[in-house]
Order: structure tokens, then C-alpha cells, then sequence
């Protein structure tokens, strides 16, 4: 959470060792990587607390992640709704809610094996479909396939987390392990990252569908634009191309200065254009939201080293590092709220970036620690429990009348 205020308050300078007002830039893309490795850590919690022992329990608790996920999924597109710049991750976060059901059997060894092969093979997989496909910008494959948040990205994490969570998360040894693991980990996926290219270090623009001022589709032939600027918008091998003089002519802006292809001619030519090294250039992306192998790899150790960090801190210091736990506590209801501290309060109350970021990060912390204290669970967490239990509501058995207890996690 503190992370990803930071992210969206705006800090972006270029990072540099040297320059530690540089730093802060460390949580672009990073901080949604953390995010979904908690994903899947937080399902773990939530489904090892008891051992079901029959398939009516196991129905009735995977109802109720579902609905969990549901509501998280609903809460997003409201979010989204109030148009504030921010990529709201929630959307994507009940959609991997529901996802992750149909795995939440898989043995460890499986889930670590599975978030590996993702990792490798998911950003070149990815890559090519999207050539394959002309940058297909739907709105199911933008949510699910190519968007800010791919899930081929996302997935991944979520195995990672799923098998970290069954971990003894309490146990000394296992945070120094996860700590230890994680930078391994960042410390290979960036090095390598460094040493194979420079970036790139851009979001991924091809991913959103919409490339260009003018909403218009991506130019297919690039032998056809003689005279005109191309610019690389992602790991991909996208472009984004306009005409210059059309564009000046028009003051700066004109719909007639892009290409919007249409017809099955246009999807043949953008094929037999399509940037086939897009597939082996992911391998080595390791940039903020690039979704390539060296990010996952660099940002996934990182996530896991900060987990493991925390878990040290947490016990060192329980009493100092109170409010943040009450602050993690009730991510979903945080998270929301600081996305209505950007769409109302912030456009009124001008700030500097460091400033900003101080005035939401204390806020939520404080409101989190005072009603941890005196009313425990987030209000957007008891939602979307409600909506659980809601959607694991089953027919009562003689005997078996608190099925749906049995089943309901010691804490959320």
C-alpha cells in the first residue's frame, strides 16, 4: 500500500544509486508485484487454517473465495468509474481470486513448478500472441491478456505466493530464508536485466489497446510510412506511428495524422510484419510493468525478500510496527479509500510529490491503526466476507449444521 502511494503520487525520476531522491522511483511496477505475490499468500492463510475433510466443506470454502473475489472485482470497476489516473489493481485482483480455486489443491512442489514455468515461459508466450493476434485490444483480452496487469504475469505470482503461505510464516529461519531468496533472486533477475539491455523501462503502451492521442489503432505496414516517426511502446515490438507534417499542419493534433488499419488485407500485412524477436526480447524486459521474464524474476525476489523483511520486523518489534499491520490488515478497504482521497481530496488540496504522498500515507495509516483498535476488521473486508458466506450457503444436514463454520478461516 505504501508502495503503490507512492507510485501514484507521481515520483518519477530516473533511479540512481547515487541520487537517494531517486529512490522512491523503486516502487513503479513493483508495487503491484508485491501485490500479487500477497495474493496469493493471503489465500493461502485463508485456506490452511483448517483441514477439510470432506467435499462439502471444500465446496463451501471455495464458494467463499469466489464471492470474496466477486465483490473485490466489483469494488475495482467502481473504483474505475471515478476516472482518477490510477490503474486500479482490484479488478484484476478478484478476477485472480476466482482463478485461483481450481488450484488451491495443487501441492507445493506443483505450485512452485507451475509459477516457474510461468515466469520463463509466460512473457515470450505472451509476446507472441500479441504479434500473432495484430495487438488484439478487446476489452476480455485488455483485462485479462494484454493489460496493465497481464495474467500470465500475474498467475505466476500468485502460485509463488500460494506456496510461500504454506510456509511456517512465524518461524524465524523461514523469514531469514525468504529474505536471503528474494535478493538472489532481485540481485540475478536485474543483473542480468542490466547486463542484457538497458530497459526497457516504460510501461507497456502496446498493452492497453490504444496507443496514440487519437485512440486510433497502430499502423500495420511500417514500409508504407515513409517520412513518417515511429516510436517503440513496449517489449512487444509494437509501434505507434504518425505523420509529422499532418500533425504540425493541424496545430499539433489531428485524427487524420494516424493509421487506423481495417480489413482482413490490413491483419495479412501486420502478420507478416509482426516483430517475431518481440517473443525472445521479453526474455531479458526487466523495466516497470514490461511483464518480461527478468522483471518477474527481479521484482518477484524483491517482493519475497520485503515479505521476509517484514516478517523479522513484525517480530523484533511488534508494538513500533502496529499501525503498519493495521494498515496491511485492511488493504482492500485502504486501498479504496486512497483511491477517493485521489478522485476528491488531493485535486483541492495541492502538494509536492513528497508532501503528498506523506499526507496519505499517515492518514491511512492512522484511520487503519484507530479502527483496528476499536471496530477489528476493515468494512470492505466484512463485505466481502458477507459476500462470502452468501455465495458458501449450503442446504443443512442433520448432523452437519456448522458446515460453513467448520469451514470459515480463523481470520481474515
Amino acid at each position: 500500500m505504501l508502495g503503490m502511494l507512492a507510485a501514484h503520487v507521481g515520483f518519477s525520476a530516473e533511479f540512481d544509486w547515487l541520487q537517494p531522491e531517486s529512490w522512491a522511483s523503486l516502487v513503479h511496477g513493483r508495487s503491484s508485484i508485491l501485490f500479487a505475490l500477497i495474493a496469493g499468500v493471503s489465500l493461502s492463510l485463508l485456506t490452511r487454517q483448517r483441514t477439510l475433510r470432506t467435499v462439502e466443506e471444500t465446496r463451501v470454502l471455495r464458494l467463499r473465495i469466489v464471492g470474496r473475489g466477486v465483490t473485490i472485482l466489483a469494488i475495482g470497476l467502481a473504483l474505475e468509474l471515478l476516472g482518477t489516473p490510477i490503474l486500479v489493481i482490484l479488478t484484476m485482483y478478484g478476477v485472480l481470486f476466482v482463478i485461483a480455486v481450481p488450484f488451491l489443491g495443487w501441492s507445493t512442489r506443483r505450485l512452485l513448478i507451475a509459477a516457474i514455468a510461468l515466469a520463463v515461459a509466460g512473457p515470450p508466450l505472451l509476446a507472441l500472441a500479441q504479434s500473432v493476434t495484430a495487438d488484439s485490444w478487446a476489452a476480455g483480452v485488455t483485462l485479462l491478456i494484454f493489460g496493465s496487469y497481464p495474467l500470465t504475469v500475474w498467475i505466476a505470482l500468485l502460485f509463488a505466493g500460494l506456496a510461500i503461505g504454506r510456509l511456517r510464516l512465524g518461524d524465524v529461519a523461514v523469514a531469514v530464508k525468504l529474505l536471503v531468496v528474494g535478493t538472489v533472486l532481485a540481485t540475478l533477475g536485474y543483473g542480468l536485466g542490466v547486463l542484457a539491455q538497458p530497459g526497457p523501462t516504460l510501461p507497456n503502451l502496446a498493452s492497453s489497446g490504444m496507443t496514440d492521442a487519437s485512440s486510433k489503432a497502430v499502423p500495420v505496414s511500417p514500409e508504407a510510412l515513409t517520412g513518417w516517426s515511429c516510436t517503440d511502446a513496449g517489449f512487444v515490438g509494437t509501434v505507434q506511428c504518425y505523420d509529422p507534417a499532418v500533425l504540425e499542419a493541424s496545430g499539433g493534433y489531428s485524427d487524420s495524422a494516424w493509421v487506423e488499419p481495417t480489413g482482413f488485407d490490413v491483419y495479412v500485412d501486420r502478420f507478416q510484419h509482426a516483430d517475431w524477436e518481440g517473443a525472445v526480447t521479453a526474455l531479458g524486459a526487466w523495466g516497470a510493468h514490461t511483464g518480461g521474464t527478468l522483471e518477474l524474476l527481479g521484482s518477484g525476489g524483491l517482493a519475497i525478500a520485503i515479505l521476509g523483511l517484514c516478517l523479522l520486523l513484525g517480530r523484533a518489534a511488534p508494538r513500533v510496527f502496529a499501525p503498519i499491520g493495521a494498515l496491511g490488515a485492511m488493504p482492500l478497504s485502504a486501498y479504496s479509500m486512497h483511491v477517493l482521497m485521489f478522485a476528491f481530496v488531493l485535486p483541492l488540496i495541492p502538494l509536492s510529490e513528497g508532501l503528498m504522498w506523506l499526507v496519505l500515507a499517515s492518514t491511512l495509516v492512522v484511520m487503519a491503526t484507530v479502527w483496528r483498535r476499536f471496530a477489528g476488521t476493515g468494512p470492505l473486508e466484512r463485505l466481502a466476507r458477507r459476500v462470502g458466506d452468501i455465495f458458501a450457503v449450503a442446504p443443512r444436514k442433520s448432523g452437519s449444521s456448522s458446515i460453513v463454520e467448520a469451514a470459515q478461516p480463523a481470520s481474515s
